[in-house]
């Protein structure tokens, strides 16, 4: 008994040490993208691997609350400059309408900001590398990383 349980435990070892750990599997990854994603690729030096939280700025609902305030003050200023060329009061009955949904949004936004908590999406890592553009020299470049929770796939790149 005592024999099997050591060899279940020696099995295990064996299994976990000939994984690659998460910085290799990360690099391997993010090479691979770089190889068929830019020219004359070069890579210089990969940051350890972090776990991922999406900030507030790049979050789903943060970002469809901006869009949507921006869309709403964009009709406001088309109502603004109608009210001024056109002496038409249902345009200003618009813009009235328009004003109070972008302060609720506002208001909305501001209290969403207020409580929210980031979540996990994966893991991040900042890898500095060369590239040449189609007609320059090589640049060097520093992209951030978001990786799946399995290390399988890419789910975002930003430059930093």
């Amino acid at each position: 008994m005592f024999k099997q349980k050591n060899i279940v435990l020696l099995l295990l070892l064996c299994l976990c040490a000939c994984r690659p750990n998460t910085n290799e599997r990360a690099r391997d990854l993010i090479l691979r993208y770089g190889e068929i994603n830019y020219k004359h690729y070069q890579p210089i030096a990969f940051a350890p691997v972090k776990p991922y939280y999406v900030p507030y700025e790049r979050n789903a609902k943060t970002v469809k609350y901006i869009d949507s305030a921006q869309s709403l003050k964009r009709r406001h200023d088309s109502l603004r400059h109608l009210i001024a060329t056109q002496n038409n009061p249902v345009y200003l009955l618009q813009a009235d309408s328009v004003a109070l949904a972008i302060d609720t949004l506002d208001k909305t936004l501001a209290q969403y900001k207020q409580t929210y908590k980031p979540e996990r999406k994966g893991w991040v890592v900042v890898h500095e590398y060369n590239q040449k553009h189609d007609s320059g020299p090589l640049t060097r470049e520093t992209t951030v990383f978001v990786l799946d929770d399995d290390m399988k796939s890419i789910i975002e790149t930003y430059n930093q």
